[in-house]
């Protein structure tokens, strides 16, 4: 029995080796996923706000707060302009700014991600497309 050792000593430093490497792969990831959430939510304000406007092409300010509705977040600190490239057509750009958590992330690709998507619908009324101011 005296030649027995114990690895009670050699366990606790692999976990101390393995375990933030194991912490930021798990927060890298929730980082990636509220990511792709947010593009998500940034599409389909854009989609919501390009029919809404193709239908009401006369009325900006209701189109933005139709986006804005979609998007039913109250920290939303992005923008939503709607532009009229032709006569019969209208565009909504949804920007956002993703702040990133983890500070490897971070580092990777910055502090922050733009998030933008733009839908363009053709009008389906006879009023005239009006940009957002």
């Amino acid at each position: 029995m005296t030649g027995m050792r114990s690895d009670k000593g050699a366990t606790l430093i692999e976990a101390a080796f393995i375990i933030p490497f194991v912490l930021l792969l798990v927060l890298g990831v929730a980082d990636l996923g509220r990511a792709f959430f947010d593009a998500a939510k940034v599409q389909e304000a854009a989609q919501e706000g390009a029919i809404y406007a193709s239908l009401n092409p006369g009325s900006p300010g209701d189109a933005v707060a139709r986006a804005e509705e979609t998007i039913q977040s109250p920290d939303f600190t992005g923008s939503i302009t709607i532009t009229c490239p032709s006569t019969d057509q209208v565009t909504v750009t949804v920007s956002y700014t993703f702040n990133l958590v983890t500070p490897i992330m971070s580092n990777l690709v910055g502090n922050s991600l733009d998030l933008t998507h733009s839908e363009t619908a053709r009008v389906l009324s006879s009023d005239t497309c009006v940009p957002s101011p």
